[in-house]
């Protein structure tokens, strides 16, 4: 659902972040990854959420000396909490300035706005039921949704759990993205005839990492103008105590050594992988040889 409000009054001003945000909501801006920079607002706006109820997020095009518009995103399927979030968000925006409002491309009165309520919260159990039943039909293999917090992978063993069940698929989104924890992503590297993705990973720091390493969607190589592609991926092991990158190895082969009582699925897309110590490091980077 996209709202555009514009500003009728007479006396122009922009719209305080406390009035956007209330009592309840939260901000940050997302990184070209994806991954929520807290307390941030950036020249396209910010997104906010619930704390309690991490969700897809509410977006918005807004600036603090825009004195004319603003334009709200509410994303499906999401919290019902986040629905009401966003509907008490407009309230308030459209209690501040005199306002005309656009609901989806249609004029819209504040009152009619909300008689829509209950069925933007019927819609957005079937759009939920309609994703997840669309994996046992062969439409879908894989569903990748942006968050709040960082991007979420959905494969069939979860559409199972969460067909028919949409406060379990809710409560999902909400328990992985309240981790702290880090969220790894490749930097993009170009040698003179390949590129290359390198993802870090920091001794003792419990971290997030691709199955199959990948190029995040949107990504734009500025040379071609098109799609980035990349040749190959590595991982490197950065250690803070010598405050240095202490080796370099192979993705696949990273992820092939890592302890097993390191790693555990978080996504069909994504393991975590759990504080390694400096030797269990080494051991990645340089395996043990087997005497025998």
């Amino acid at each position: 659902m996209e709202v555009t409000i514009t500003n009728i009054s007479k006396i122009k001003q922009g719209i305080p972040l406390d009035v956007i945000l209330g009592d309840e909501l939260s901000y940050g801006t997302l990184d070209v990854y994806g991954r929520l920079k807290p307390d941030e607002t950036s020249e396209y706006g910010f997104t906010a959420y619930l704390k309690d109820h991490i969700a897809r997020g509410i977006t918005l095009d807004w600036k603090p000396d825009n004195t004319e518009y603003i334009t709200i995103k509410l994303y499906t399927p999401t919290a019902d909490e986040e629905i009401d979030a966003y509907y008490a968000m407009v309230g308030r925006i459209c209690a501040f300035w005199d306002t005309l409002m656009m609901v989806d491309g249609v004029e819209m009165d504040l009152r009619e706005f909300f008689s829509g309520l209950k069925s933007v919260k019927m819609f957005n159990r079937e759009r939920s039921d309609a994703i997840f039943n669309s994996f046992f039909t062969g439409e879908r293999t894989k569903y990748v949704i942006q968050c709040v917090m960082f991007p979420l992978s959905i494969g069939k063993d979860e559409a199972m759990r969460f067909r028919g069940h949409h406060e379990v698929f809710v409560n999902w989104l909400h328990d992985k993205q309240k981790l702290d924890i880090y969220y790894a992503a490749a930097n993009f590297y170009r040698g003179r005839d390949s590129i290359h993705g390198r993802y870090v990973l920091t001794e003792g720091v419990v971290s997030i990492f691709p199955s199959k390493p990948f190029v995040p969607r949107g990504l734009i190589d500025p040379q071609t103008r098109g799609p980035l592609k990349c040749d190959y991926y590595l991982t490197a092991f950065y250690s803070p105590n010598s405050k240095n990158i202490i080796g370099v190895t192979d993705y696949d082969n990273f992820i092939k050594r890592v302890p097993k009582d390191k790693m555990i699925y978080f996504d069909c897309d994504h393991v975590v992988i759990f504080a390694l110590t400096f030797d269990e490091i080494l051991n990645i980077i340089e395996p043990p040889v087997d005497k025998d």
